[in-house]
């Protein structure tokens, strides 16, 4: 049962971290293009990612990895580990905010912002990634 609920939170938050690494990118496409066609295409793919996939991933991710907390721990390793993972929370509720701001076409930031946004997720995920396996302190 362990490597099962281990399983699924790994694939989980592989889908989560993808979403949220590839939304800030099509924000900054979004801001890109001038047509209101391809606009209104991007906003669809905003808002199919963010809901119907980065959200549920998210939300089984955070399910099954409390589950797993149930079999134990040793170390301050998952106390650092779930703080990350409350800023990569805090992180997605801020890309759902960015989405609305697009969905009401009130965007104020440029391409280049967004492009340093998607880093966010990039060093979040490689420590976090760090921490459950090293399981350094």
């Amino acid at each position: 049962m362990y490597l099962t609920l281990k399983l699924l939170h790994l694939g989980f938050m592989a889908i989560w971290f993808a979403g949220l690494l590839g939304l800030p990118w099509v924000f900054g496409e979004h801001v890109r293009q001038q047509e209101r066609a391809e606009q209104s295409r991007l906003r669809a793919i905003e808002r199919t990612v963010y809901f119907g996939i980065m959200t549920p991933s998210a939300v089984l991710a955070v399910i099954f990895g409390s589950l797993l907390m149930l079999y134990g721990f040793e170390g301050a390793w998952l106390p650092a580990k779930l703080t990350l993972i409350v800023v990569a929370v805090a992180f997605h509720l801020y890309c759902g905010t960015v989405l609305i701001t697009f969905m009401q076409r009130r965007n104020r930031r440029g391409r280049v912002y967004y492009r340093a946004l998607s880093q966010v997720p990039l060093v979040l995920l490689a420590v976090i990634v760090f921490l459950a396996a090293a399981k350094p302190i």
